[in-house]
């Protein structure tokens, strides 16, 4: 028994330093922070601190859900990706009112289960919401309808031992791969993050990816939307169809926020001319963006403040302010966002005393790249 204890040991020692590795390297990248420590120390840190995995999987709307419990914003910022770039220094003086929660609410059943929170006070209500609309919340089927991400979140990949392993094998892949650019050191929790990449502690996403890929090309790119428009796949899998149902149950989200008193900025987020020129001979998303401006027009006649949907081209700017062909870079974003702030005094109705000159300031400032302020 002993002798076959020993070659068992012997056989098996590669596996287990293996895992040990992998183990230390996880834990070198701050991996397996639980999500709780992540959102605690992010919540109390006045330094910038990024959360983003590479190993084990992002909860995003649970994350999400953790910080708007502790931060409790008077202005929110909700949507799906599109809606990442709003950032809290828009807000001066009111940053740490701030908070972007995108990914929170992810599709129709989301929204209306976050409503019904706000209707029995399980979370605090916000003063302002500015909801990113994208013609994804008007398509049947759309890309993220399969959960309810508020009663049924993703959970954290950190607790089930079994994913480990997988774990392992990314971390070891990631460092070899990158070494010797290998940081330990980063300001945040996880691989990218330790990059600077990933959410930041206002709840926006800085994209060091596209950032980075931008500043050695400096030009546009689309990251293959246009391919996967032609191919039905990624956000295009499903029929491109409208759901007038959808339409139905969004207008009547935003009654209930207008019954509560909530006041809400809808932005019709810009798509990169490039694609935008493209999507004209695709009969079926130009049947479901038709849609999509309808419903625009109509929020509009209705009363409601909504930033409309524009190109870059018709805001006198170029595609390379978009950071792929259907999201805003924050300046951009920022540009249309003041805009709309100048133009129409009775928005700051529930944040008076917002700095619009400094928005101006932040807006137009002079940046090194076009997708972002400053790169952090």
């Amino acid at each position: 028994m002993k002798k076959f204890l020993t070659k068992l040991l012997i056989y098996s020692s590669p596996a287990i330093i293996y895992l040990l590795l992998g183990e230390v390297l996880l834990y070198k990248y701050k991996e397996t922070v639980p999500l709780n420590t992540v959102v605690q120390q992010q919540a109390g840190s006045k330094q910038e601190l990024y959360f983003f995995r590479k190993c084990f999987n992002t909860p995003t709307a649970l994350y999400k859900r953790k910080m708007v419990e502790i931060k409790k914003p008077d202005i929110l910022a909700l949507g799906v990706s599109i809606s990442l770039q709003f950032r809290s220094l828009l807000f001066y003086p009111y940053e740490n009112r701030f908070y972007n929660a995108g990914f929170m609410v992810n599709n129709l059943q989301d929204f209306e289960s976050y409503i019904d929170l706000l209707h029995t006070n399980a979370l605090h209500k916000p003063r302002l919401i500015i909801f990113t609309l994208d013609p994804s919340w008007i398509q049947h089927l759309g890309f993220y309808d399969f959960r309810n991400n508020i009663t049924n979140p993703v959970l954290d990949e950190i607790k089930h031992p079994n994913l480990h392993v997988k774990a392992v094998q990314e971390a070891m892949q990631f460092t070899f791969n990158t070494y010797p650019n290998v940081r330990f050191n980063g300001p945040g929790f996880g691989a990218p993050a330790m990059q600077r990449n990933g959410y930041r502690r206002d709840g926006s996403l800085n994209n060091r990816v596209q950032i980075d890929t931008y500043l050695a090309k400096r030009h546009y790119m689309d990251y293959d939307y246009k391919q996967h428009l032609k191919n039905s796949t990624f956000v295009f899998a499903h029929p491109l169809q409208v759901d007038n149902e959808k339409i139905k149950s969004l207008m009547h989200c935003f009654e209930a926020l207008r019954a509560m008193n909530i006041q809400l900025i809808i932005y019709f987020p810009p798509i990169a001319d490039d694609f935008y020129q493209y999507t004209r001979h695709n009969v079926s998303y130009t049947r479901v963006f038709s849609a999509y401006l309808q419903l625009q027009a109509e929020l509009q006649r209705r009363r409601y403040q909504v930033i409309p949907f524009a190109t870059p081209g018709q805001l006198g700017l170029t595609d390379d302010y978009m950071l792929d062909a259907i999201h805003p870079g924050e300046v951009i974003m920022s540009r249309q966002f003041y805009q709309y702030m100048a133009g129409h005094p009775e928005a700051l109705k529930t944040i008076l005393g917002l700095d619009l000159a400094h928005l101006k300031q932040v807006a137009y400032q002079h940046t090194l790249c076009p997708l972002s302020f400053n790169g952090e």
